[in-house]
């Protein structure tokens, strides 16, 4: 389903996907980059729900990952073996992915991060720059990312949830969740 020009929604909670993690791809013009993919058995429906919007999957360059868990990097490994792509996360949830274990949520099949990030980076994919922003305070083992993205003249933030402890989920404290989303000035926030 297109947002806006460029960005689709490939998989979610109403969409075909078990655990109910949206699943973003971004047109990077030539190449295609997702954000998120939730467990290993959405991977094939996230695969075809790209190819439904008339894309094609094998154009995927790059899996960004907002968390480490399940239902968000879970189908990592999955996801880099479909789409023969790189994995992109923060350095603690790499950890976890090529340990193939979240602590708080149990083992998963590893995989290899190259894309080891901290926030602060700045990725460049085809005509498409993506700003990373650390946000802890969703998962209890930290690496919370945000990707930050100029469409149109329009800012996106992709966010995985790290805007939900706003209304306390999980008992976490709201000013932990909202320490790295302080001033990003978007005009569209995605979870």
């Amino acid at each position: 389903m297109r947002i806006i020009d460029g960005i689709y929604l490939v998989g979610g909670a109403g969409y075909n996907l078990s655990g109910g993690c949206n699943v973003y791809v971004i047109d990077a013009g030539g190449e295609l980059i997702l954000v998120d993919v939730g467990h290993e058995g959405d991977v094939e429906y996230v695969k075809e729900n790209i190819t439904d919007e008339d894309m094609n999957p094998r154009d995927v360059s790059t899996l960004l990952i907002t968390h480490s868990h399940l239902d968000h990097a879970g189908g990592a490994a999955k996801a880099k073996e479909t789409f023969n792509c790189r994995l992109a996360a923060h350095e603690l949830t790499a950890k976890a992915i090529e340990e193939g274990f979240q602590g708080s949520q149990g083992p998963f099949t590893p995989a290899e991060v190259e894309l080891k990030l901290r926030g602060g980076e700045t990725l460049i994919f085809g005509d498409i720059e993506v700003e990373v922003l650390d946000t802890p305070g969703h998962t209890r083992e930290g690496g919370d990312l945000c990707y930050k993205i100029v469409v149109d003249g329009k800012v996106i933030l992709f966010t995985g949830y790290s805007l939900q402890v706003l209304e306390g989920v999980d008992g976490w404290t709201p000013r932990v969740g909202l320490a790295g989303l302080r001033n990003l000035g978007g005009s569209r926030t995605i979870p």
